[in-house]
């Protein structure tokens, strides 16, 4: 007979120690974390750079993955969410952020601005996930009343 944990146990497990990780995680990242340096007028030089940044990653990340998932058989739709998936940067990117701005590899604006468009597209994730999903079900629901009874 197979022995399984329960519920409540995963529970604590994956949400519990999950938040855990990301607040100790965040206590780690230097106190002034402002897009608005010294210079405001800098600050406003490096909004398109972060917005175009932010999309070239986007379009790659999630372009590349879709692709691929559409090579191995996927649907459109199916590998659309996948790659939306596949885009988030999370946990992981912020913690080699903040190793490299620790060990003086970047700068505090540029941390920040890779801070700031790591967050912005792992937040993206759920709406765009979402989006792919409805626009699937409208596409089904086009292709079920074209098919006649």
């Amino acid at each position: 007979m197979k022995r399984t944990a329960p519920l409540y146990l995963l529970i604590v497990s994956i949400v519990g120690l999950g938040i855990f990780f990301m607040l100790h995680a965040g206590s780690q990242l230097p106190a002034p974390v402002s897009p608005v340096p010294i210079k405001p007028v800098a600050a406003a030089s490096s909004h398109p750079v972060n917005v175009g940044g932010s999309s070239v990653a986007t379009v790659g990340k999630l372009g590349g993955s879709a692709l691929a998932a559409r090579f191995t058989g996927m649907k459109w739709h199916e590998s659309l969410q996948l790659g939306a998936l596949m885009n988030t940067r999370g946990l992981m990117e912020l913690i080699a952020l903040n190793i490299g701005y620790d060990m003086g590899i970047l700068s505090q604006r540029i941390f920040t601005m890779l801070v700031i468009m790591a967050l912005v597209i792992t937040i993206m994730t759920g709406p765009l996930v979402t989006f792919f999903e409805k626009a699937r079900q409208v596409s089904r629901a086009k292709l079920d009343d074209a098919q006649p009874a």
